[in-house]
């Protein structure tokens, strides 16, 4: 069965080979046609630029004939140059059929070289002293120049030089390429009138390569069009060109060649075929005998382990039970939950089952490699583990829990205890730059005022004296507390020394800040305070911060208002602005 199996994806294999190559050969043809409109198109717009291009030329280089002026102002007779020139153009160049017309500064004809009716004005626009256009009429396709005819830099008329397009339709011949001149029946009578061909369209076939988008193919022909505008931006018609399938092909592409290249393809495709599916194969094996040599490693490991594919859990190892306890298999555990990230407790800082938008699982992975931490809540007992996943084979990688509850709990309390006042419980003396950088950062970008408030107990050491330091850390923890009532959770309280605090303030009402440091002031005052059988009162200094000055300059003047209210009288109140 397994080689019957083989041999159908094989034929299966090669038939997808020969239809992706039939497609192909469908697609390379498509290119090259597109590749034939793409050079025919450049081809005709080069040669309709030369065209222009060396027809002004010439039409500027018979304008400098000196008689010529003469006889466009009626006193000298016409030049020889309006004859001689074309008769030599038609001798020694392409330029076979050349018409010459003279024009006067009304723009009135007053001679052409191909009839003598002369005397009506001439309805081309002028729209520069010298330029190239195009002109299409009933009598054909034309291209003419336009040369000013100047006497002491002033125009007094105009040479207009007339060229036939069939000078283009025979170098376009050579290319294996004909072309008809159709006329746009909105510019003229309303039919499709042909002006310049060897071989004329029918109507519907010409209507039919007019609708087409990009070619149209019909009985072995590639037709397509080029359009015409003028300097004005008129649709003058189109070009039409077309030329036998086989010989563009030929052109771009040897259909022996071809064939031979195809063959080659699908043998090629066939072996790498064969190589890719007996290699995959054994591959396949490698990696799972190697992915089972991993598990029983994990077994033996003291951390916890799972095994994903991205989306979900495929194997755990035993350590997972030591924490699930309740389970004893895999399948048991994911009778009763989808994922271990049910347990996951979502806090800042922590894995959580969604990242960025992404599985937890898929975001390990992307991050392969990297530690994170994830907090675990199961029946009661929190867990700490240090994250990481690593890639075991193709399509499924480890993630390894190691448990860090106790150390992460110890640094937790060290850092706890650096920064917070053991008495007190407020922010000690080491966290007060931080924090006073920060608020001045933030009153900066909000645009707000920032206090520096001293609090000092008045006669803190006579309490120590009178009553014993047990009651005096008494009043310092009652202090404190009543300080961090008073004021908002983000209002840090810090303890500078020992019965010395500072709240640092920041507002955009300074006067309700002041009306809450008096009602302070009172409530200490009027606190009983447990053993102590005397008022305990407080001095008071306050400095408001101003964009000149550093944080050691703004503490200065908040305790040299502090150290004021003391020489004052104490359970005083002084305001630096």
């Amino acid at each position: 069965m397994k080689i019957l199996k083989k041999v159908s994806i094989f034929f299966a294999l090669i038939l997808a080979i020969a239809v992706v190559i039939f497609f192909n050969y469908v697609t390379i043809k498509h290119y090259i046609l597109a590749q034939f409109l793409v050079q025919t198109k450049k081809e005709i717009q080069n040669e309709l630029e030369s065209k222009k291009s060396s027809t002004l030329a010439i039409a500027i280089t018979m304008s400098e004939c000196k008689r010529l002026r003469d006889f466009i102002e009626g006193v000298g007779p016409r030049p020889p140059c309006l004859e001689e020139l074309p008769r030599k153009f038609r001798t020694y160049t392409h330029y076979k059929n050349i018409k010459v017309e003279l024009l006067d500064r009304a723009k009135k004809v007053i001679y052409r070289s191909w009839t003598s009716n002369v005397g009506q004005r001439e309805s081309i626009p002028i729209v520069a002293e010298n330029f190239s256009d195009f002109l299409a009429n009933s009598e054909g396709f034309f291209i003419y120049s336009l040369a000013s005819v100047k006497k002491q830099k002033r125009v007094v008329g105009y040479l207009l030089l007339l060229s036939h397009f069939n000078s283009i339709r025979k170098n376009l011949s050579k290319l294996g390429v004909d072309v008809n001149v159709v006329l746009n029946p909105l510019l003229y009578d309303g039919a499709l009138k042909v002006v310049d061909s060897v071989k004329r369209l029918d109507e519907e076939l010409l209507r039919k390569i007019l609708r087409s988008r990009s070619f149209l193919l019909s009985e072995g022909v590639i037709y397509s069009k080029f359009p015409i505008h003028d300097l004005r931006g008129r649709d003058l018609g189109w070009i039409i060109f077309y030329a036998p399938e086989q010989v563009v092909l030929s052109r771009f592409f040897n259909q022996t060649i071809f064939i031979r290249i195809f063959i080659l393809l699908l043998f090629v495709g066939v072996a790498l075929f064969l190589v890719y599916f007996f290699y995959t194969k054994e591959k396949e094996h490698a990696l799972r005998r190697q992915a089972n040599y991993f598990y029983r490693i994990f077994d033996t490991l003291q951390e916890m382990v799972v095994v994903t594919d991205g989306q979900h859990l495929v194997y755990v190892n035993r350590k997972f039970f030591d924490y699930f306890y309740d389970y004893s298999s895999i399948e048991e555990f994911f009778a009763k939950h989808e994922c271990i990230c049910d347990f996951f407790v979502p806090e800042e800082g922590f894995l959580a089952p969604v990242m960025e938008g992404k599985r937890w699982t898929q975001y390990l992975i992307e991050n392969e490699g990297k530690n994170f931490k994830v907090k675990m809540a199961y029946k009661g007992h929190i867990y700490i583990f240090l994250v990481k996943a690593n890639k075991i084979s193709e399509h499924e990688y480890s993630v390894i829990f190691s448990d860090i509850t106790e150390e992460y709990i110890h640094s937790q309390q060290l850092q706890k205890m650096a920064i917070k006042d053991a008495l007190t419980g407020v922010y000690n003396r080491y966290l007060f730059d931080k924090i006073a950088h920060e608020k001045m950062e933030e009153s900066v970008i909000f645009g707000s005022e920032l206090l520096f408030i001293m609090i000092d107990i008045d006669h803190f050491k006579q309490i120590n004296d009178t009553y014993g330091h047990e009651r005096g850390d008494i009043v310092l923890v009652e202090v404190a507390k009543l300080i961090t009532q008073a004021f908002r959770s983000n209002d840090p309280v810090i303890r500078i020394g020992g019965e010395e605090f500072l709240v640092i303030v920041e507002t955009k009402d300074v006067e309700r800040i002041l009306s809450i440091v008096e009602d302070l002031k009172y409530e200490i005052e009027h606190h009983r305070f447990d053993g102590i059988d005397r008022k305990v009162t407080v001095s008071i200094g306050i400095a408001r911060y101003n964009r000149k000055e550093d944080i050691h300059s703004l503490y200065k003047r908040a305790d040299e208002a502090l150290y004021e209210s003391k020489r004052n009288g104490r359970n005083k109140i002084t305001y630096k602005d």
